[in-house]
């Protein structure tokens, strides 16, 4: 996977095949040579889908506009990243698909995924005709079928004679290529809401991109890096609802159940809502459906066996955080045509370019999706490692995380994208937005910075310089309220020349104080001595800390949480004795613990100070948490 910690250390080499790392462990459980070539191509397939969720995301209107196809489909295949590392049983490995899979699409991916594992596992009767029995599973898990979706793509692997040889032939992938671009077009044209909004199925398009990575792999190719999909975007003046008609909540979850007898799940759950998925293996069974008895369903499912997993989403929400995302500016109003870069064309931050600057920013910010789409932020994602399981940050339990780090003594670790991720996200933007701002984590914690500027300087990389890249020196809080006040100021000011000079002095002007609990979980990840760390404990010591361009620093030692707070607070309003205008303040949380120290005294404190201050409160970031650990919280500040 080559993906890179968020220490800056990288991880080579997870590779399938003979003699390479992690490749033994995998052989004991599946010998065939086959199989080691598939799962290999299917982790290149999971990472090629994942390179491409913004543009799914941004395209998803259908079957509801709510944005979270490619989140949604990235989070199923993230249990093939990494499998040598892993060294997981096929049982394992289909079991994990199985509790991850989220959405619609995801759902029916899982169901697709599951079979051909199966098949690879029981032993491979080729590519069409595992392809053939996973799209049975996928129609078999569904009530009711549509056509110009995912299952199209899944309808053509099974009639195009081209895919009986693509496994064999290389002289056969462009040509299977060709055939799944054409299908993904079609679904332009066979919904109505696709036809309307001038965007293809974002499922569909996300199982292109999955089996563009795995045909290409098989072979030994890079799939093109040019696609016609690249930059596409919902037409200007499209409109969706703004309330879900029907049920409005998304449920996924998963139980612990005896196989039963399919209809008779179906009737049972059918009381409680509708778009119902199911799907069994290995004594799991995995729902996916949309109802308005979140509540009932879930006594209902006790019935049928222990939860193992339970997810929901207000629909609704996401509709309005959809449409936030796509709000334009009021003052210079869609343009009729995309604007083509050339001599004549000024860069968007030359002085005299009018226009809206979009704001991205890394998921290591304490910022979740719900708070970035209500403010129109970019997120590029980071992950979490958890038991050997890879998860979008944006996807993790947090109360389930720090439960696990209390309880266990196994590390979590997390990781940054890829840099292949990230450079297909800001060409993703680059087809999209006019301009934007990318404010990355700091490049003293990780490399995306130095990713990003890669990209940007190589030839082509940034044709119509729309990008902005800045390092801030920083992560969790602070990294979250330099987007948020970026994203506010981006709202007001006409010219991105303004808004980049207010970013680069918000760089400056945004602190944030970190109160740990204990330094057990920095030494756990290595961010520290554990000699340190015991001293430190044994002392009774609660650190602070501090972002510094070097790294976290020490700020100063506490006894108690109470001190703590009595230290930030005066460490800010010495910070802000030099201010003039608004203060804004944001604290976080980890656990439930220190949200109720947060919410209960360190808010009320806060709220004491004036009404010039504005007070936000957010859970904090996973990738800080997991490094700091639960009963950590932290107070970030600026002022515009």
């Amino acid at each position: 996977m080559n993906r890179t910690d968020e220490s800056g250390s990288n991880d080579q080499g997870r590779r399938y095949g003979p003699g390479t790392p992690g490749s033994q462990d995998i052989k004991n459980s599946m010998v065939s040579d086959r199989t080691l070539q598939w799962l290999d191509a299917l982790e290149s397939g999971a990472k090629r889908l994942s390179q491409y969720s913004g543009l799914l995301d941004a395209i998803n209107v259908f079957p509801v506009a709510d944005g979270d196809t490619g989140i949604n489909m990235s989070c199923t295949v993230a249990p093939l990243l990494d499998l040598a590392a892993a060294g997981d049983s096929m049982g394992t490995i289909r079991q994990r698909l199985l509790l991850a899979a989220r959405g619609n699409s995801g759902n029916l991916l899982c169901s697709f995924l599951d079979r051909i594992l199966s098949n690879l596992e029981k032993g491979w009767p080729g590519f069409q005709q595992a392809a053939y029995l996973g799209r049975q599973e996928a129609y078999s898990s569904v009530g009711s079928p549509v056509e110009g979706t995912i299952l199209s793509v899944m309808d053509v692997l099974v009639e195009r004679s081209e895919f009986s040889k693509v496994e064999f032939e290389p002289s056969q992938v462009e040509a299977a290529r060709e055939i799944l671009e054409t299908t993904v077009l079609e679904t332009m044209i066979g919904l109505p809401v696709l036809s309307s909004a001038g965007v293809v199925d974002a499922g569909a398009l996300g199982l292109f991109f999955f089996l563009e990575g795995v045909l290409y792999r098989l072979h030994g190719l890079n799939p093109p890096e040019e696609n016609r999909f690249k930059g596409m975007k919902i037409r200007p003046g499209w409109r969706q609802e703004t309330w879900v008609q029907g049920p409005r909540y998304c449920a996924d979850f998963a139980l612990k159940t005896e196989k039963r007898d399919q209809a008779e799940i179906l009737s049972g759950l059918d009381n409680f809502g509708e778009s119902v998925e199911i799907l069994q293996n290995s004594g799991v069974l995995k729902v996916h459906m949309h109802t308005n008895k979140p509540e009932k369903l879930r006594e209902y499912c006790k019935t049928l066996g222990p939860e193992l997993a339970w997810h929901l989403d207000d629909m609704n929400e996401q509709v309005r955080s959809f449409i936030s995302k796509r709000r334009v500016d009021p003052r210079t109003g869609p343009r009729a045509q995309p604007i083509e870069y050339g001599h004549d064309v000024p860069s968007p931050w030359h002085d005299s370019w009018v226009g809206r600057v979009s704001v991205a920013v890394d998921a290591a910010a304490s910022m979740d999706r719900q708070v970035a789409g209500e403010f129109g932020i970019k997120l590029f994602y980071s992950y979490i490692y958890i038991k050997g399981d890879m998860k979008p940050e944006c996807d993790v339990d947090k109360n389930g995380l720090y439960e696990l780090l209390k309880k266990s003594s196994e590390p979590v670790t997390t990781a940054r994208a890829s840099e292949e991720e990230i450079w297909a996200g800001l060409e993703n933007l680059a087809g999209t937005e006019e301009a934007v701002l990318y404010l990355t984590a700091g490049s003293q914690y990780t490399g995306t910075y130095d990713a990003a500027s890669r990209w940007k300087e190589k030839q082509g990389g940034d044709p119509g310089d729309k990008f902005r890249i800045i390092d801030s020196l920083a992560a969790s809080g602070q990294l979250a309220l330099l987007a948020y006040v970026c994203a506010r100021e981006a709202e007001k000011v006409r010219h991105p020349a303004k808004l980049l000079a207010f970013a680069r002095t918000q760089v400056q002007r945004c602190k944030e104080y970190i109160s740990l609990d204990t330094l057990k979980y920095l030494a756990r990840g290595g961010r520290m001595s554990k000699i340190g760390a015991f001293l430190g404990n044994a002392a009774g010591i609660k650190p602070v800390i501090e972002h510094k361009k070097d790294g976290a620093g020490k700020a100063g030692v506490v006894r108690s949480r109470q001190a703590a707070l009595d230290f930030i607070l005066a460490r800010f309003m010495q910070h802000f004795s030099s201010a003039y205008g608004r203060k804004i303040v944001l604290l976080e949380y980890t656990d439930a613990e220190s949200r109720r120290f947060v919410l209960d005294i360190a808010a009320k404190r806060v709220e004491c100070l004036g009404k010039d201050f504005e007070l936000l409160v957010w859970p904090m970031s996973a990738t800080a948490g997991v490094h700091m650990g639960p009963g950590t919280w932290a107070m970030a500040g600026t002022w515009i």
